[in-house]
């Protein structure tokens, strides 16, 4: 079984800039080996150190430095020497550093404050935070005591959390919750935020990025953007700006949501490419990201025999080791996501231990069968997935209509969970490019059910070109020679595909989503497609496509849209806030919901 895998991007994940704060070296509370995990995912431009980095008010009392909080050092001067350049600003717990202020060595340069532009123009400024604190500035007796009070409580934490594990209940933050439910703390963060807001407005900024309070957030006050890493003694979050400007708060498990050990079980994984594996990968990504341990239970792990017609799909057939399997990873939560086998067999074992367990519906499979095999009635198809799904206690769908869909077949315990695409790898240039022009473009399956000849029959002008594999590429290959037929492409290869084509033609009338209108749309390419579940619900007619009955008529109509508004439509689609979504609706395997964490963009 895979647990914990590497999954790609197995490089690291490049951002513009990365701001942390309060980390509080030299102190048993820092989350020193979570941080290091983290850094080593990203290769930033920059990164803002944000004050309170090392604890010096603590250092006075007594040296507390394990090797952990030195790997998180010797990771950031290694950043610096590969080219990030590191600025450290400067907080009220290593206030010792602000006599050596405006000091560089190398790419780390120390700072009070510092002023960042942003991809999109923001300028905001960036600096701890104490100096708007009347307490730290004018109190330091206050303060002080202020800081004793808050180890004192995360002490308890660390008792209290021990017993709550003991017990099987998750991470839960004592002083987070004092700071949300006391008064005078909810007051103090308040007027903190006002202070810091008035400032950046008598100064000119757009915003500004700060900490010191340990409390993570993006709002907009009056016209200021207020930004806050929040700490890496408690909540374990980051600012991150990606190549566009945008900003977004990321966030470990933390703030009461514990981390997870989730089992995945599929029949469809790696190296077979399609939109399933696509996302069930990019989930497992962002999950592992988030702090949670996730194994993958699929084909790779057991004996399998070519599926009949589709002889790249493995099917497994020693199913008698999956409770085994299952045992042996020790789960909190199982999600089946394919009806194959695998699940079929998971299905039956958690069903007998009474054990709770998700599914999702990734495929219209009853109207697959149909289309193979038409002497098999469309409502057999229907019973046999009900059956499949009945004893889930979520059952996932990618969009409303589907959800709806479903309902209407008498599916019971549907939820939502929306698919995503990656903006890291799938990114606009917005003129189609290459002699060709235009270039019509079709990429996924290529079998029965994906309607392809409504595509390849077409009298279009340009070039007509096919990305992927299946059962029925020989056959295509002969009867359209005209067509270039590219087979799989990886993921680079295909995001350039995806741009040099003037419009991607999806002619299915079966697909329950389609990943691959959305990895085109980021690319700034706009889908021509027929009416149909799926298409409806991803694209704006005459906006990002063109849905027609006719589709040569779509595809002609579909070169004259905006390229810039088709990159803009799939901005909104994050699997940072698909994964959140999935998390929401995984229960226990007792049946108790799980507390999942937040994600928030801005």
């Amino acid at each position: 079984m895979s647990s914990d895998q590497p999954l790609p991007p197995k490089r690291k994940q490049y951002i513009r800039t990365l701001w942390i704060s309060d980390v509080h070296l030299g102190t048993r509370d820092c989350q020193a080996e979570r941080l290091d995990a983290f850094l080593k995912r990203f290769a930033p431009e920059r990164v803002y150190l944000v004050g309170d980095i090392i604890d010096g008010w603590k250092l006075r009392s007594g040296v507390y430095w394990p090797q952990s909080h030195t790997n998180v050092i010797r990771r950031l001067i290694n950043m610096s020497r590969r080219g990030t350049e590191v600025i450290y600003v400067t907080g009220n717990h290593d206030e010792c550093l602000r006599r050596y202020a405006d000091l560089v060595l190398g790419n780390i340069r120390l700072v009070d404050e510092a002023e960042h532009f942003t991809a999109d123009g923001r300028r905001l400024l960036v600096l701890h935070g104490d100096q708007f604190d009347v307490i730290t500035r004018y109190h330091r007796w206050l303060a002080f005591l202020g800081d004793s009070a808050y180890e004192f409580t995360l002490t308890l934490n660390r008792w209290l959390n021990h017993w709550r594990q003991r017990w099987g209940y998750g991470y839960w933050s004592l002083s987070a919750w004092l700071k949300h439910k006391v008064k005078g703390a909810v007051g103090y963060i308040s007027e903190f935020e006002v202070a810091l807001a008035h400032e950046c407005t008598r100064r000119g900024f757009h915003g500004v990025v700060c900490g010191h309070i340990h409390h993570a957030e993006i709002r907009a006050i009056g016209a200021i953007e207020y930004l806050n890493c929040g700490d890496w003694v408690e909540s374990c979050t980051a600012l991150i700006e990606h190549g566009d400007g945008r900003i977004e708060l990321y966030r470990l498990a933390g703030d009461g949501a514990a981390a997870m050990k989730l089992l995945i079980v599929s029949d469809a994984w790696a190296p077979q490419v399609n939109g399933v594996v696509t996302s069930l990968r990019a989930l497992v990504a962002e999950l592992q990201a988030l702090g949670h341990e996730v194994g993958v239970l699929s084909p790779q792990d057991f004996r399998t025999r070519p599926c009949p017609g589709y002889a790249s799909i493995p099917l497994a057939w020693d199913l008698w080791r999956v409770a085994g399997k299952i045992r042996a990873f020790a789960p909190d939560a199982v999600h089946l996501a394919t009806e194959g086998p695998l699940g079929w067999a998971a299905r039956h074992w958690l069903k007998r231990e009474g054990l709770a367990f998700s599914t999702a519906i990734h495929t219209r499979f009853p109207e697959y069968a149909s289309g193979r095999w038409p002497w098999l009635p469309l409502g057999w198809g229907y019973a046999w997935l009900r059956a499949f799904h009945r004893p889930s206690h979520r059952v996932l769908v990618s969009t409303e209509r589907l959800l709806d869909e479903f309902a209407r077949r008498d599916f019971a315990r549907l939820a939502l969970w929306r698919k995503g695409v990656d903006l890291q790898q799938f990114q606009p240039r917005l003129e189609p490019q290459g002699p060709d022009a235009p270039v019509f473009l079709y990429a996924g399956r290529l079998a029965p059910e994906k309607n392809l000849e409504a595509f390849l029959e077409l009298d279009l002008p340009g070039a007509m070109q096919v990305v992927g594999d299946g059962p029925l590429r020989a056959e295509l290959e002969r009867r359209y020679p005209q067509v270039r037929f590219h087979g799989y492409l990886p993921p680079a290869e295909l995001a350039e595909a995806y741009r040099r084509a003037s419009v991607l033609v999806f002619p299915s009338r079966t697909d329950t989503l389609g990943l691959v209108m959305l990895e085109a749309l980021a690319c700034g390419t706009p889908v021509a497609a027929l009416p149909v579940p799926g298409p409806l619900d991803v694209l704006r007619q005459g906006v990002s496509g063109v849905m027609d009955e006719d589709l040569q008529r779509a595809c002609l109509q579909a070169l004259a849209l905006d390229r810039r508004q088709c990159a803009a439509e799939a901005q909104r689609q994050s699997w940072r806030v698909s994964a959140q979504e999935f998390l929401a609706h995984q229960p226990r395997l007792d049946g108790r919901p799980w507390p999942a964490g937040e994600a928030a963009e801005g």
